[in-house]
């Protein structure tokens, strides 16, 4: 089979309909020639518990897949007339032409955009083997030929930790192997993906913003097809004026978006919300909706996300938190911490306590349990002594109870005694007693 005329059927995939590109590809109905089944990858890889987790809707996945895989038509065999002139290619250091833009997965932590990214490569290498053949070089394209640039808590200064998935390459990598003089050489022979894991935090080190768009740029320009992987979308935020050339370099795909639901479980967590916040989140479906897009309804992002926006309004003096506030915290530098900060800032939340050895971390919902309003601890007080009325009222004998009620009673008709009402006066009656005198 010539392979791009195999290739050429992803062009009809992406002018199907989001039905149709589940009932051709997941369902494997009428598939095109050449394309494997993605549900097959997807039940191999720890995406589908991932998934089935985040209710994601399986069109967004396979739009991120199809795309994907149009990006390494593009790159690599579009530019050469068949495998053969492709490792001529590869041995000359030809570049070619960039024409794919890399693809940028965002979302929050935990909803597997590292697995679907290496979901795609397996479905990638697959889909190149059976294509091309015994003809094509295998080395270049097995699942573990990638390098993956994670940031290390303490190596956050110096841009982040490189880490290979092949063992030719070793672990010796730096980030001047992937930008300096040997990078291009590098990338034409050696590394068939690039994987950029955790970039909003890669991004903070010293010269972050001017060796980000290094990498892209010269990645782009010979290069293999990249991943960027990043907990927001708000990448520009932190790589200042260089996001303005990086984000011509990249395609944006958000992983997961899930709709709203009314599941009772889901409606239960809503109420959980309204109390940890003092009731200053809107009962509204637009609200909600709005909330679990951006949270992609993982519980403790949305606790985290909830006491940033809880801060903004009550910093605006505001009586409840707005769309508005939402997608403002979304964007601040405290919504993109790792895993554990968000699972500590969660606690805070909602145990209302300080963990050994997080000083360093705000949460502002801590605030409605050590600083709450007049209005809220005045009811807190009224509630308390209420049950605790009652508790003591369950432990009496029947004697007592009427004894303290006749006791109560006294007491209520002494108070009603001593606050007699004035007669009115009236006008003539204020007369007569000015005369009189």
């Amino acid at each position: 089979m010539n392979q791009i005329s195999a290739w050429l059927a992803l062009e009809d995939l992406l002018a199907l309909s989001d039905t149709e590109i589940i009932a051709r590809i997941t369902l494997g109905g009428d598939r095109s020639p050449g394309l494997p089944s993605i549900s097959a990858y997807l039940a191999k890889d720890k995406i589908r518990s991932v998934l089935k987790s985040v209710y994601v809707p399986s069109h967004q996945v396979l739009r991120i897949i199809v795309r994907a895989l149009v990006m390494i038509r593009d790159h690599y065999l579009l530019h050469y007339g068949s495998p053969l002139d492709y490792r001529r290619g590869i041995n000359s250091l030809r570049s070619p032409v960039p024409t794919a833009l890399p693809l940028c997965l965002t979302g929050l932590p935990g909803v597997g955009k590292t697995e679907l990214a290496l979901a795609v490569i397996r479905l990638i290498q697959d889909q190149f083997l059976a294509n091309i053949g015994d003809d094509y070089p295998p080395a270049l394209l097995t699942p573990c030929r990638y390098v993956k640039i994670t940031a290390g808590s303490s190596l956050l200064n110096i841009l982040g930790k490189i880490v290979c998935g092949d063992e030719k390459l070793g672990s010796k990598l730096t980030f001047d192997d992937l930008t300096g003089m040997g990078a291009r050489k590098l990338y034409r022979e050696g590394l068939a993906m690039l994987i950029l894991d955790e970039m909003h935090l890669i991004a903070r080190g010293t010269n972050a913003s001017v060796n980000i768009v290094k990498l892209l740029t010269l990645a782009a320009d010979c290069g293999p097809p990249q991943f960027h992987i990043s907990n927001f979308r708000n990448v520009g935020k932190i790589m200042g004026s260089g996001w303005e050339v990086t984000g011509r370099l990249m395609t944006e795909c958000v992983v997961m978006t899930p709709e709203l639901s009314d599941d009772p479980a889901e409606l239960e967590l809503r109420r959980v919300y309204e109390a940890v916040t003092c009731g200053v989140v809107p009962n509204d479906g637009d609200f909600w909706s709005h909330l679990n897009a951006i949270t992609f309804r993982v519980h403790r992002t949305r606790i985290h996300l909830l006491s940033l926006a809880f801060e903004i309004t009550r910093t605006a003096s505001r009586s409840m938190i707005s769309i508005a506030d939402l997608k403002s915290a979304a964007l601040t530098s405290q919504f993109a911490v790792n895993r554990l900060q968000v699972d500590v800032l969660s606690k805070m939340a909602i145990d209302g306590k300080m963990p050994k050895g997080h000083k360093d971390l705000v949460c502002p919902l801590g605030a409605h349990f050590a600083f709450p309003s007049d209005a809220k601890q005045a009811a807190i007080a009224a509630e308390e002594t209420e049950i605790d009325a009652a508790v003591v009222r369950s432990s009496l004998t029947p004697a007592e109870a009427k004894a303290i009620d006749d006791l109560e009673d006294k007491e209520n008709r002494s108070i009603k005694q001593t606050k007699k009402k004035r007669p009115k006066a009236d006008y003539e009656s204020l007369l007569a007693s000015v005369d009189g005198r």
